[in-house]
């Protein structure tokens, strides 16, 4: 299983978040900075774990958009098995 980990600490708008993302997981250039593009992503990601560290402080810098991007993160586990998205609140502090 191919495992990614990213820092969410520097993800203070969700455009900041969809960039980082794409950039870690290659997505295609065509990807589109929007909720729907990323479900699609994720959900066509195989064998792939994926590590985002450092939570609690992009919760606290995005708001409400956080919330929207769990949403996404648990809708494409859920649709994709082999997807595995592990969140750490701050420093090994697994969600």
């Amino acid at each position: 299983m191919k495992k990614i980990t990213l820092t969410a600490a520097a993800w203070k708008t969700p455009r900041d978040a969809h960039e980082a993302l794409k950039a870690a997981l290659s997505f295609p250039e065509y990807y589109g900075h929007n909720l729907d593009a990323l479900h699609d992503c994720l959900t066509d990601l195989t064998d792939t774990c994926i590590i985002i560290e450092e939570c609690a402080r992009a919760a606290d810098q995005m708001g409400d958009a956080w919330g929207k991007f769990l949403m996404v993160f648990l809708d494409s586990c859920a649709e994709n098995p082999t997807l595995d998205i592990q969140l750490v609140q701050g420093s090994g502090d697994y969600v």
